[in-house]
């Protein structure tokens, strides 16, 4: 009995170990991904009906991407409510703008 004890503590020091490399080999090999500058353009014009849906998967992209550039939004033609609720998801949600078509090249730099 005392032999199977020690053939389990040896075998669970081994396993502790073992995890003790695992950890330091991920640490010190892990890849670091790079963040990359990379504007969202969503152009909405009339009612802009999926405008919040396609601010939530644009946010969604740059994340899976690693980019940190703005999402803009691009009044091509809005309506009153659009605009209102493109003033909201900007008041709600840090790095979305809304521009019109002629501000982009400037906002790109």
């Amino acid at each position: 009995m005392l032999e199977m004890q020690e053939a389990l503590v040896a075998f669970l020091a081994a396993v502790g170990v073992l995890a003790i490399f695992w950890v330091a080999a991920s640490l010190l090999f892990a890849r670091k991904e790079k963040t990359v500058r990379g504007t969202v353009l969503l152009p909405l014009s009339g009612g802009a009906e999926e405008m919040e849906y396609a601010v939530e998967k644009a946010g969604r992209l740059q994340r899976q991407l690693h980019c940190d550039g703005p999402v803009l939004l691009v009044d091509c033609g809005m309506d009153a409510e659009s605009l209102r609720r493109a003033a909201l998801l900007i008041r709600d949600r840090a790095g979305v703008k809304l521009v019109y078509p002629e501000e982009i090249e400037e906002q790109l730099y």
